[in-house]
């Protein structure tokens, strides 16, 4: 697991574990300017890595951010208008 993928595990462990990842996800997009694309990868890394593990509460969490990051979700919580695109 990545040092990236590994910062997103390891807030799954709080009950506000979505903001969390959220604000993990903002950052990379926002500070760091990673691509969506790259950023959903890294997700997709970690949904992945749990699934394997059946922790299937921490994947949910971590397929809402993917949603989000996607905009297949409430307009009001997207975050696909954040960051760059790779195809942009």
């Amino acid at each position: 697991m990545t040092i990236a993928v590994q910062e997103m595990s390891d807030v799954l462990q709080y009950e506000d574990s979505v903001a969390r990842l959220r604000d993990i996800v903002m950052r990379r997009l926002e500070v760091e300017k990673l691509s969506r694309e790259r950023v959903l990868g890294q997700l997709e890394d970690l949904r992945s890595a749990l699934d394997d593990e059946d922790r299937i509460v921490e994947e949910e969490a971590v397929m809402t951010v993917m949603d989000q990051l996607v905009g297949w979700c409430y307009p009001r919580w997207s975050l696909s208008h954040f960051g760059s695109s790779e195809y942009e």
